[in-house]
């Protein structure tokens, strides 16, 4: 029951965003009542976080995974760790890492504090990392690692939130990392 009501209130949250759904909607959807669904969450605000949490744990196990495969190729890493969320990650859970960005200032502080703790340590220092090596090794330029984690993290996002995306195609991975890498110059 309970990962029966965190995939629907994902894919709900993902469509709908914090404010867009109610409890009152996610038992519906769950056909549950709301004091089932209260059995399992507290409230709206912890259930959103269990679901930023989870797909946060997706996505570093993805890139622990990539850093394993490829720990001295920064682009062959970072290839695989995007290639890694669009071939294993179902596209209602990819938008969850956008909703942790654009959906956090509805979270209480406290709850909000905590999350951005474990997505700094768990993901993006960790991204950091992979950078400030490829710079190490001069396959990286020498620029602030957290501008390019946010540079290579932009390109990606607004295709996190679904294939639905007007522009999306089974090789638009592969063009963005392209972009990442070399630019727009012919």
């Amino acid at each position: 029951m309970r990962q029966r009501i965190l995939r629907e209130a994902t894919r709900q949250f993902v469509e709908r965003g914090f404010d867009g759904v109610s409890i009152r909607d996610l038992a519906e959807a769950c056909q549950v009542t709301n004091a089932a669904l209260y059995y399992h969450f507290p409230d709206k605000e912890h259930l959103f976080l269990e679901i930023l949490e989870q797909g946060l744990e997706n996505f570093t196990r993805i890139l622990r995974n990539a850093r394993e495969k490829y720990p001295a190729s920064t682009q062959d890493c970072l290839k695989e760790f995007i290639l890694g969320i669009f071939t294993q990650v179902p596209p209602e859970s990819r938008g969850v890492m956008r909703l942790a960005t654009q959906e956090m200032e509805k979270l209480s502080p406290g709850l909000r504090e905590k999350f951005k703790e474990i997505y700094a340590k768990e993901f993006l220092h960790p991204l950091e990392e992979i950078l400030r090596e490829g710079q190490a090794r001069g396959e990286v330029r020498p620029l602030p690692s957290n501008l390019l984690v946010w540079a290579f993290l932009g390109i990606f996002y607004p295709f996190l939130a679904s294939e639905s995306h007007p522009n999306f195609s089974a090789d638009t991975p592969e063009i963005l990392l392209s972009i990442f890498w070399k630019g727009i110059q012919p």
